[in-house]
């Protein structure tokens, strides 16, 4: 089954930046899981004091919101001291922000200075001519495509009721498994298995798109989750 969303007015535009939205969020969080220190140049010692300083930040504002204040003292006296200790954290979170900017651009970039296009974004600025861009969003029920040109914007969603990660995997093994020297499986038997793998996943994701599509004109891909895999 697939439909197009018609919904009310902004719903489209809101659903795109929260899937770039998304997008950059896991970016980040695969990049954490790396070392800063060889993709950034950043010493441990930097991230560390970063840490530390969001830790008392969130302590200070605690104490200061939900009223942890000692007995014998007054509570103006107990919240402007807070006030005070939490002026002097976030200047020196400021300042390591203005280190990073400058010592470390592309940190800076990814952690404070995200961006998301937006689809006037990608109309004036990303495409040319009769480029079309496609975008992918695979969720747990639906997969979800982004069709942009240069003059129109659609959604369409097709629900995911079939087995895309087998497709994937067929794919790719009836792609690979020749060069691996294992004759265990002939080449008609692979060749059959990419053929048909290919046809199921064209199918799903590129068929119900086709007549959005120009007669003429050069497809961006920006795929998702498992359809990373797919050489389009």
């Amino acid at each position: 089954t697939a439909t197009y969303l018609r919904k009310e007015k902004g719903y489209e535009k809101l659903m795109f930046e929260v899937n770039e939205k998304t997008k950059n969020q896991f970016l980040f969080e695969q990049i954490k899981k790396s070392s800063y220190k060889n993709t950034f140049g950043l010493p441990d010692s930097l991230r560390e004091y970063e840490h530390n300083l969001s830790i008392d930040i969130a302590f200070y504002e605690k104490k200061k919101y939900m009223g942890n204040y000692e007995k014998g003292i007054s509570i103006d006296s107990l919240i402007g001291s807070f006030d005070d200790k939490l002026f002097d954290l976030k200047r020196k979170q400021d300042d390591l922000i203005k280190l990073y900017k400058t010592n470390y651009p592309e940190y800076y970039n990814l952690r404070f200075n995200q961006k998301v296009i937006s689809i006037s974004g990608v109309q004036d600025s990303l495409l040319v001519g009769t480029q079309t861009l496609i975008e992918y969003f695979v969720g747990d029920s639906s997969i979800f495509t982004f069709v942009i040109t240069k003059d129109t914007f659609t959604i369409h969603q097709t629900e995911k009721d079939f087995p895309l990660n087998q497709y994937v995997e067929n794919l790719r093994k009836g792609i690979s498994q020749p060069f691996q020297n294992d004759n265990s499986i002939s080449a008609d038997s692979l060749n059959n298995l990419y053929t048909q793998s290919a046809y199921q996943l064209y199918e799903k994701l590129i068929l119900p798109i086709v007549e959005l599509l120009p007669d003429q004109g050069e497809l961006i891909i920006v795929p998702d989750g498992n359809l990373g895999y797919i050489p389009f």
